[in-house]
């Protein structure tokens, strides 16, 4: 490489160190991107693979058609069964990325596992297609919105049912700040409300169920979450037109009201006959289309609960966390009501207020199933209406 090499530094993340490319005074701009902010990503990622790798006989086939400096390779590499990994293909249009990822393989000794691909991400993807090469798993981490990728590489995966993750870092887009970028680019409408990051999930999983469901298909939420400046989901894909038409069904809009939380969900075939707010008046929003099915799937969460334990991860508190909320977070409910709102506008005893934590306990209590929110700490998510959760408060 032509660079001085002065300008290459060894880092850690976990337990896997490796060099990277400084040639910025910040790590942010170097020519070779590397984020440790994305750690918490990447530590999921192992996690999930972990996972899957417990439900499995076979050996994984990994696709990062979005390296960068590559670390998501490394770590699965070294720091997941290697016996278990059969091979891990990353690639990058930028010849710079491929030449650190060259240097960190000979360095880590990889040479074995670890291929490199020099092209743009839909060419490498399409590869994989044209000539019927198998994979596992393709995780998709870009710089902005994954969705231009989902088509093809869910026409690869389905000849393995395989895993599709995918990382989206447009947030301003998909949490309404441009409207019409979001819906040039996801077919959606957004919101900026109290309700936008779970909306955000549900459109990017709108978008994967869409693009499956062309090509007879259907997908199987495992995981999503948002974290920061950022939304992830991991998805398996399930064969079958049936299960695909199915799914279809569950995809809809949210009508909602950012001034007193109120808000109705309605399937794709149904309409709502109202504009207002029959709460408080103002004018709702309307938000989609989106999937309204489950985001997660409990079983998967649990695994990854008990699997934590194996690996000595720098976000395992924040996963454990997280997780947690998970399992306990009411799953075949979708939106959630912002408990603010509603005691600015109904609550007649301002200064007595209720602890979030009991009011979901009471809402439980009268037989109406209802949790916390990882979304917010202030919204609950209950399949108590909307009057009856202001009567709880007013009580």
């Amino acid at each position: 490489m032509d660079e001085d090499t002065s300008k290459f530094i060894k880092v850690k993340e976990g337990k896997t160190s490796f060099t990277i490319l400084k040639d910025a005074d910040r790590i942010y701009d170097s020519t070779v991107f590397y984020n440790p902010e994305m750690t918490f990503n990447r530590d999921l990622t192992l996690l999930q693979i972990l996972t899957i790798l417990k439900t499995t006989d076979n050996d994984l086939v990994i696709l990062e058609p979005l390296a960068g400096c590559g670390v998501r390779s490394y770590r699965i590499l070294t720091e997941l069964p290697d016996n278990r990994i059969k091979k891990v293909v990353a690639g990058d249009i930028n010849s710079k990325a491929i030449e650190i990822i060259q240097k960190n393989i000979d360095e880590l000794m990889l040479s074995d596992k670890l291929f490199t691909k020099q092209n743009d991400a839909l060419e490498t993807i399409s590869e994989f297609l044209e000539y019927q090469n198998y994979v596992d798993i393709i995780d998709l981490d870009p710089f902005g919105s994954p969705v231009s990728f989902i088509d093809l590489s869910l026409n690869v995966l389905k000849m393995s049912n395989g895993y599709l993750f995918a990382t989206s870092t447009d947030l301003q887009v998909l949490c309404g700040k441009f409207k019409d970028a979001c819906l040039r680019l996801y077919n959606a409408n957004s919101t900026r409300s109290f309700l936008c990051h779970e909306i955000a999930v549900r459109i990017l999983l709108y978008n994967m169920i869409v693009s499956a469901g062309r090509i007879g298909i259907g997908i199987k939420p495992l995981i999503s979450y948002q974290y920061e400046h950022f939304i992830r989901t991991h998805v398996q894909v399930v064969k079958g037109r049936e299960y695909a038409n199915k799914q279809h069904k569950e995809i809809g809009f949210v009508y909602l009201c950012d001034k007193c939380s109120y808000f109705e969900v309605k399937n794709i075939t149904d309409m709502l006959g109202r504009e207002n707010c029959p709460s408080c008046g103002n004018k709702m929003e309307k938000t989609g289309p989106m999937w309204l099915g489950q985001i997660n799937d409990i079983q998967n969460i649990q695994n990854m609960l008990v699997n934590l334990e194996e690996l000595n991860l720098p976000s395992s508190k924040k996963i454990l966390k997280l997780l947690s909320g998970l399992v306990k977070e009411v799953n075949d409910i979708p939106m959630f009501y912002y408990i603010p709102f509603l005691v600015r506008e109904h609550i007649k005893n301002k200064e007595k207020g209720i602890p979030i934590i009991e009011l979901v306990e009471k809402l439980n209590k009268k037989g109406l199933k209802s949790s916390r929110t990882v979304f917010d700490p202030q919204g609950i998510k209950s399949e108590a209406n909307y009057q009856q959760i202001v009567d709880i408060l007013n009580e």
